[in-house]
């Protein structure tokens, strides 16, 4: 049934009287449905922001953290969103202050609270990413070393020796017995030991810069 023009009157005088909650209780109520409405929404953007301003952060932590794959890339898209609602609770807070001053906002505990799980949120995030990105540079320094990680001393001693008998053809390396061989091969070893931890710490000095 469509509304009488006595009844749209009596609406439009209600609703310029009201000028919102008087009581404290009702100030309170109000300021929990602001906190609903703006730091647990669940929306990434709300009135007044710009999200302009949340990519171009996000591109700067791209920058500095260099993501490679998909779980790193989204641990970086959680420090930036992490980083976003901690600036919000912030200016929740400021604007809570502002609204009434001399006066301590009754959802301030909230918005600290708020503030505080999404600081959590980014240094948990930062070091997860962290702990990937070292695990990987380790990998990519053992796939650089390459054969000196996967291949025997024994294979590493015969490339050595078919090596040498290819640079000087005309005095290749002497012939020796077995035993001589595993003697030779134990010194080898220790040799090989020595260049792959030189090559290691070059390599990852190398990714670390």
């Amino acid at each position: 049934m469509a509304a009488t023009a006595a009844q749209i009157d009596a609406n439009r005088t209600n609703a310029q009287s009201s000028t919102g909650p008087k009581t404290e209780e009702g100030k309170s109520s109000s300021s929990q449905n602001a906190f609903k409405h703006g730091l647990a929404c669940g929306r990434l953007f709300i009135e007044g922001e710009n999200p302009e301003e949340f990519y171009e952060m996000k591109r700067g932590l791209r920058q500095e953290h260099r993501p490679v794959g998909m779980t790193e890339d989204l641990l970086v898209e959680k420090m930036a969103i992490s980083v976003w609602l901690s600036r919000r609770a912030v200016i929740c807070q400021s604007s809570s202050f502002d609204s009434d001053p001399g006066t301590v906002p009754a959802n301030l505990p909230s918005l600290i609270r708020y503030q505080s799980t999404n600081d959590r949120a980014f240094y948990k995030a930062l070091e997860t990413l962290r702990g990937l990105q070292k695990e990987r540079q380790k990998k990519e320094a053992d796939a650089q070393i390459g054969f000196v990680l996967s291949a025997t001393e024994e294979e590493l001693f015969d490339q050595h020796i078919a090596a040498y008998n290819q640079r000087f053809p005309d005095e290749p390396f002497p012939e020796f017995t077995a035993e001589e061989r595993q003697e030779m091969v134990a010194s080898y070893r220790e040799e090989a030991e020595e260049g792959k931890a030189i090559r290691r710490r070059i390599i990852e000095s190398a990714n670390a810069r």
